[in-house]
Protein backbone atom coordinates (compact mmCIF):
# COMPACT_ATOMS: atom_id res chain seq x y z
CA UNK A 1 0.00 0.00 0.00
CA UNK A 2 2.61 2.45 0.92
CA UNK A 3 4.67 1.88 -2.35
CA UNK A 4 1.28 2.61 -4.32
CA UNK A 5 0.78 5.83 -2.74
CA UNK A 6 4.34 6.78 -3.54
CA UNK A 7 4.41 6.01 -7.03
CA UNK A 8 0.67 7.71 -7.11
CA UNK A 9 2.24 11.08 -5.73
CA UNK A 10 4.84 11.91 -8.32
CA UNK A 11 2.18 11.02 -11.38
CA UNK A 12 -0.30 13.30 -10.00
CA UNK A 13 2.21 15.75 -9.19
CA UNK A 14 2.86 15.38 -13.09
CA UNK A 15 -0.26 15.80 -14.02
CA UNK A 16 -0.81 18.70 -12.33
CA UNK A 17 1.89 20.37 -13.61
CA UNK A 18 0.44 19.47 -16.99
CA UNK A 19 -2.98 20.97 -16.49
CA UNK A 20 -1.16 23.71 -15.41
CA UNK A 21 1.00 24.18 -18.49
CA UNK A 22 -2.32 23.58 -20.45
CA UNK A 23 -4.24 25.97 -19.33
CA UNK A 24 -1.43 28.78 -19.55
CA UNK A 25 -1.21 27.82 -23.09
CA UNK A 26 -4.78 28.31 -23.67
CA UNK A 27 -4.07 31.12 -22.16
CA UNK A 28 -1.57 32.39 -23.97
CA UNK A 29 -3.92 31.38 -27.33
CA UNK A 30 -6.65 33.47 -25.81
CA UNK A 31 -4.16 36.81 -26.00
CA UNK A 32 -1.82 35.83 -28.75
CA UNK A 33 -3.79 33.43 -30.71
CA UNK A 34 -5.42 36.22 -33.30
CA UNK A 35 -1.82 38.04 -33.53
CA UNK A 36 -0.36 34.63 -34.54
CA UNK A 37 -3.03 34.42 -37.72
CA UNK A 38 -2.42 37.83 -38.91
CA UNK A 39 1.07 36.82 -38.28
CA UNK A 40 1.22 34.01 -40.56
CA UNK A 41 -1.24 35.46 -43.12
CA UNK A 42 0.94 38.50 -43.48
CA UNK A 43 3.99 36.22 -44.16
CA UNK A 44 2.19 34.12 -46.78
CA UNK A 45 0.48 37.89 -48.42
CA UNK A 46 4.26 38.47 -48.69
CA UNK A 47 5.53 35.01 -49.85
CA UNK A 48 2.80 35.41 -52.52
CA UNK A 49 3.58 38.63 -53.35
CA UNK A 50 7.47 38.24 -53.78
CA UNK A 51 6.54 35.32 -56.26
CA UNK A 52 4.73 37.55 -58.37
CA UNK A 53 7.41 40.17 -58.29
CA UNK A 54 10.10 37.37 -58.72
CA UNK A 55 8.04 36.29 -61.59
CA UNK A 56 7.24 39.94 -63.33
CA UNK A 57 10.77 40.72 -63.54
CA UNK A 58 12.47 37.56 -63.86
CA UNK A 59 11.00 36.71 -66.77
CA UNK A 60 11.36 40.00 -68.74
CA UNK A 61 15.01 40.40 -67.40
CA UNK A 62 14.76 43.21 -65.54
CA UNK A 63 17.55 44.26 -62.74
CA UNK A 64 18.95 41.56 -60.96
CA UNK A 65 18.35 44.05 -57.54
CA UNK A 66 14.63 43.55 -57.73
CA UNK A 67 14.81 39.83 -58.43
CA UNK A 68 17.56 39.51 -55.34
CA UNK A 69 15.19 41.35 -52.99
CA UNK A 70 12.32 39.87 -54.26
CA UNK A 71 14.42 36.27 -53.06
CA UNK A 72 15.05 37.33 -50.26
CA UNK A 73 11.72 38.51 -48.80
CA UNK A 74 10.53 34.81 -50.00
CA UNK A 75 13.08 33.12 -48.00
CA UNK A 76 12.56 35.63 -44.85
CA UNK A 77 8.59 34.46 -45.01
CA UNK A 78 9.60 31.06 -45.36
CA UNK A 79 11.39 31.03 -42.55
CA UNK A 80 9.42 32.97 -40.28
CA UNK A 81 6.51 30.38 -40.93
CA UNK A 82 9.27 27.00 -40.40
CA UNK A 83 9.76 29.02 -37.19
CA UNK A 84 6.82 29.47 -35.85
CA UNK A 85 5.10 25.89 -37.18
CA UNK A 86 8.48 23.92 -35.76
CA UNK A 87 8.73 25.64 -32.41
CA UNK A 88 4.47 25.04 -32.04
CA UNK A 89 4.99 21.64 -33.67
CA UNK A 90 8.03 21.04 -30.71
CA UNK A 91 5.62 21.63 -27.66
CA UNK A 92 3.00 20.05 -29.09
CA UNK A 93 5.00 16.86 -29.74
CA UNK A 94 6.58 17.25 -26.18
CA UNK A 95 3.30 17.57 -24.71
CA UNK A 96 2.81 14.03 -26.56
CA UNK A 97 5.36 12.02 -24.40
CA UNK A 98 3.94 13.03 -21.57
CA UNK A 99 0.79 12.17 -22.50
CA UNK A 100 2.06 8.90 -23.76
CA UNK A 101 3.22 8.62 -19.88
CA UNK A 102 0.24 9.34 -18.23
CA UNK A 103 -1.77 6.71 -20.87
CA UNK A 104 0.56 3.43 -19.54
CA UNK A 105 -1.07 4.72 -15.79
CA UNK A 106 -4.70 4.83 -17.15
CA UNK A 107 -4.70 8.61 -16.87
CA UNK A 108 -6.61 10.46 -18.86
CA UNK A 109 -5.13 14.18 -20.17
CA UNK A 110 -6.54 16.72 -23.18
CA UNK A 111 -4.19 16.97 -25.94
CA UNK A 112 -2.19 20.27 -26.24
CA UNK A 113 -2.48 21.62 -29.62
CA UNK A 114 -1.48 25.34 -30.61
CA UNK A 115 -4.32 27.50 -32.58
CA UNK A 116 -4.28 30.79 -34.69
CA UNK A 117 -7.44 32.17 -32.72
CA UNK A 118 -9.18 29.21 -33.64
CA UNK A 119 -8.70 29.40 -37.07
CA UNK A 120 -6.14 26.82 -37.58
CA UNK A 121 -3.48 24.61 -35.87
CA UNK A 122 -0.01 26.03 -36.02
CA UNK A 123 1.97 22.66 -36.76
CA UNK A 124 3.88 21.20 -39.11
CA UNK A 125 0.57 20.62 -41.59
CA UNK A 126 0.70 24.48 -41.62
CA UNK A 127 3.96 24.24 -43.60
CA UNK A 128 2.20 21.65 -46.20
CA UNK A 129 -0.89 23.51 -46.46
CA UNK A 130 1.17 26.83 -47.50
CA UNK A 131 4.13 24.99 -49.82
CA UNK A 132 0.66 23.61 -51.77
CA UNK A 133 -0.77 27.04 -52.22
CA UNK A 134 2.38 28.53 -52.80
CA UNK A 135 3.15 26.18 -55.61
CA UNK A 136 -0.34 26.29 -56.65
CA UNK A 137 -0.45 30.09 -56.94
CA UNK A 138 3.44 29.86 -58.88
CA UNK A 139 1.45 27.83 -61.30
CA UNK A 140 -1.43 30.11 -62.14
CA UNK A 141 1.02 32.99 -62.23
CA UNK A 142 3.39 31.64 -64.75
CA UNK A 143 0.32 30.44 -66.49
CA UNK A 144 -0.70 34.28 -66.62
CA UNK A 145 2.88 35.50 -67.63
CA UNK A 146 3.05 33.32 -70.15
CA UNK A 147 0.01 34.09 -72.28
Amino acid sequence: MEAARETLTPTSNLRTQYMAVLREVRQLQDHFGLSVACDVAANIITLLYSIDIFLSFATVGYQMCIVTISTIFMCYSLLRLLMVAETCAAASSGADEVRSLFAECSLEVPPLHFSAAGFFYVDRSLLVSVISITVTYVIVLYQFHSV
